[in-house]
């Protein structure tokens, strides 16, 4: 879902994962993993790569219901959730509180 639609966006900019790889500072096993569902992008990396690709992250997050969805993971105990919104105001507001979380 999240991986099909960074794949898409990162296709439409014309990049390779190499190359969308190197913009985030990850390896290209990770892009192809993130895109393939194997791994969850957090908020704040979804924001990271729709700046790397010039989207817009809700864009990223919306499923094809027009949901949008946030992963949360949590690397302590290694359990990760979705959670799906269902317009932009409820997105919004999570992904605030999840860079409010970061400065703190």
């Amino acid at each position: 879902m999240v991986g099909d639609k960074i794949r898409e966006a990162r296709e439409k900019k014309g990049y390779s994962q190499e190359q969308l790889a190197e913009l985030l500072g990850l390896s290209q096993s990770t892009v192809n993993k993130m895109e393939n569902g194997k791994i969850r992008p957090n908020p704040r990396r979804v924001v990271e790569i729709a700046e790397a690709l010039e989207a817009d992250p809700q864009e990223l997050l919306q499923d094809e219901e027009g949901h949008f969805v946030t992963i949360i993971n949590n690397t302590e105990n290694k359990a990760s959730a979705q959670f799906l919104y269902s317009d932009r105001d409820d997105l919004t507001k999570e992904l605030i509180k999840s860079k409010d979380a970061e400065i703190a």
